[in-house]
């Protein structure tokens, strides 16, 4: 059963180096829904879901690229800075899924 709700999903990541090779851990959630929440093309977009990623594919995608996004950004920050980087981390980590 694909659902048409938001759905969160969680993608916390240890020892991640900053910039001045201090390791932090960013705990990350992401909001998205499967659709482009429109009538006329619902049920289009969830047969694409369904037959090119499937749940469990989805999960594993998720994950690889939030933790490589994250890791990516975190290495040109600077420690001091990493608690005021929420919008620029979301933006990047947004713009590379």
């Amino acid at each position: 059963m694909i659902t048409k709700n938001t759905i969160r999903f969680k993608c916390p990541i240890t020892n991640v180096p900053t910039k001045d090779n201090v390791r932090v851990s960013i705990d990350m959630g992401i909001n998205f829904h499967i659709g482009q929440r429109n009538e006329n093309t619902d049920e289009n977009d969830i047969k694409k879901f369904f037959y090119n990623f499937g749940p469990n594919r989805l999960e594993e995608l998720l994950s690889e690229e939030c933790d490589e996004g994250i890791r990516d950004f975190l290495k040109r920050i600077k420690v001091a800075r990493v608690r005021d980087i929420k919008t620029e981390l979301t933006t990047a980590v947004k713009e590379d899924l």
